[in-house]
């Protein structure tokens, strides 16, 4: 797959890349440099907001 179907996603505290694992159907996300999980929703909502404002600076 390519990066675009399969960005990078950031931790929302730290914004070090996350290491994604994937089990059984189940996603989730765990911050080496923070060293814990991080939850899916916020992992979700800090790459939404992310995105937002790099689109409204490209406007």
């Amino acid at each position: 797959m390519s990066d675009s179907q399969n960005p990078v996603m950031l931790c929302p505290d730290c914004g070090k890349p996350l290491e994604e694992l994937v089990a059984c159907g189940a996603r989730d996300y765990f911050c080496n440099s923070c060293n814990e999980l991080k939850s899916k929703t916020r992992v979700r909502e800090a790459a939404a907001a992310l995105l937002a404002a790099q689109s409204k600076e490209n406007h």
